[in-house]
């Protein structure tokens, strides 16, 4: 690579903007192993669109602030992930959760997180799908379409 300017570089100059925000190179080294090459791709060109939706991973929004954020996926088995890791993603999911100026939506299904758990009641709004979708849904019948008591003649 010789003596040129990091700057001329533009990928090596993001691969090392990204590597500021971690603090051991373990961590790092994580990150690109695990895939998130999105984080990456966006480090440097934090521009967004005020009318428009960012999709990126809570790695992705440290130092970034938005109107509202919705972190979905927040049931026990997806967050935290692995028991090992809890304690790593804990602090990213605060992470998430600062990124919000107005309003937070956090979304789950099933069993919630445990992280859930440790938020003050007295700070959430719970609000709940009214029924599930298997007692909204019913399957269809071919004779749904006919006005009642009006069979088409054979």
């Amino acid at each position: 690579m010789g003596d040129r300017d990091l700057k001329e570089d533009e990928p090596l100059a993001r691969l090392a903007s990204m590597a500021m925000f971690h603090k051991t190179m373990k961590d790092f080294l994580f990150t690109l192993f695990w895939g998130r090459e999105g984080d990456l791709k966006r480090c440097g060109k934090k521009r967004y669109a005020a009318d428009a939706v960012s999709l990126m991973t809570l790695h992705a929004s440290k130092g970034l602030e938005f109107p509202a954020v919705i972190i979905p996926g927040m049931r026990k088995g997806s967050l935290p992930l692995e028991t090992e890791q809890a304690e790593e993603e804990r602090r990213l999911f605060y992470v998430g959760m600062t990124r919000a100026r107005e309003e937070l939506i956090l979304v789950t299904s099933g069993e919630p997180s445990p992280f859930l758990r440790e938020l003050p009641e007295a700070e959430i709004q719970n609000e709940e799908l009214a029924g599930t979708p298997e007692a909204r849904a019913r399957q269809m019948s071919l004779f749904d379409f006919f006005p009642s008591g009006e069979m088409p003649s054979a």
